[in-house]
């Protein structure tokens, strides 16, 4: 029950946000909802600043990126300084792809051409380019976003956090923070020199 009254919260403090929040390279958003003792952190990131690319990992350079963020990112202290008398909940990381980085399209249109060419239908050099191209004019750049929750209990009330965030992602220059806590709601635009947010 707690955690459906933290995400309602949460609805409530992205909504008068989410017309002004557009997908921005080097930004992204942090929720904050409050319920008694019980804190929600809820972060948004462009997988672009996370990883490097916002596409499923092509190669083995790239698998090994998103594990390696993997890692990073299912530790607290890699986003915020756990305040004292606060123990973590819970902790989701969702990411926008596996990292097993299996292009199942990829698969799928080279077995295409193999069953043809196994029947003996293949294609004309034309109807290959034409046959590209319209792959191509599928294909619309992605914007794909890291979401990570982080659920505290706290004995006393938090008056500040610190986010550690940038410490470990620097590509993220900023962070639109929105709370909604037992005492009001507010925001702020937080960066590396201004790291430390009141609520």
């Amino acid at each position: 029950m707690i955690f459906k009254r933290l995400y309602l919260l949460l609805f409530i403090c992205a909504s008068g946000q989410s017309l002004a929040n557009v997908h921005v390279h080097g930004a992204g958003s942090l929720f904050i909802a409050q319920d008694n003792n019980v804190w929600l952190f809820h972060y948004e990131l462009p997988a672009a600043d996370v990883f490097g690319f916002e596409h499923q990992p092509e190669n083995d350079k790239q698998r090994d990126i998103v594990l390696s963020r993997k890692h990073l990112l299912n530790d607290a202290k890699h986003l915020i300084q756990v305040p004292a008398g606060c123990s973590i909940q819970a902790h989701d990381v969702n990411f926008p792809f596996d990292d097993e980085g299996h292009n199942d399209h990829s698969a799928g249109h080279d077995s295409h051409h193999n069953s043809s060419n196994e029947h003996g239908e293949a294609h004309e050099h034309g109807e290959a380019h034409e046959h590209s191209e319209a792959h191509e004019e599928k294909k619309a750049p992605e914007h794909n976003d890291v979401e990570i929750a982080v659920t505290l209990k706290c004995k006393p009330d938090i008056s500040n956090i610190t986010l550690t965030l940038f410490d470990h992602i620097p590509s993220i220059n900023s962070l639109n923070v929105v709370w909604a806590t037992n005492v009001g709601q507010g925001s702020q635009t937080a960066t590396i020199k201004t790291a430390t947010v009141r609520i």
